[in-house]
């Protein structure tokens, strides 16, 4: 029986992937715009693709895989930050760049999406940011949307 598959955007140094593998999850390619950050993937995974910038990346780019994983910029939503809201395109704005590769990657075997985030994704844009992102999300055709949120001292 072959692994799960995942792809995994704005992947960091790939902490959620880890999870994921440990998991019994094979990674298939990953979504990095950090020269160092992507480096570091390079490095640990030389067999895996890394796209660097995920504005240029066509769904048909991608491979096909099970689940998309994504932990989108927060800057421009984390109480630590400015507050600009979901619309700031260079950063907490590539959600919706996100929403467009899982939105073409669904009927190619596609099984669910994954994000994470912080909290004040719940109070930015007046509370209206989370509300946005589910919209966009059931837009796209998701026929199923959750949310929770986790203290991280506790996971």
């Amino acid at each position: 029986m072959s692994k799960p598959t995942f792809i995994s955007l704005f992947a960091g140094v790939g902490g959620l992937d880890t999870g994921f593998e440990r998991a019994g999850w094979k990674c298939v390619a990953n979504g990095e715009l950090d020269k160092n950050a992507a480096g570091v993937l390079r490095y640990h995974r030389p067999d895996i693709p890394v796209f660097t910038d995920i504005t240029k990346v066509e769904p048909e780019d991608l491979p096909d895989a099970d689940a998309i994983l994504y932990g989108f910029p927060c800057q421009d939503v984390s109480v630590a930050g400015q507050r600009k809201g979901m619309n700031n395109e260079t950063r907490t704005g590539l959600f919706y760049h996100a929403a467009r590769l899982i939105h073409g990657k669904r009927n190619k075997g596609l099984r669910f999406a994954l994000a994470e985030n912080v909290f004040g994704l719940l109070s930015a844009d007046d509370s209206l940011a989370l509300p946005r992102v589910i919209r966009e999300l059931t837009d796209i055709g998701s026929n199923a949307v959750g949310w929770t949120v986790l203290d991280s001292q506790h996971v």
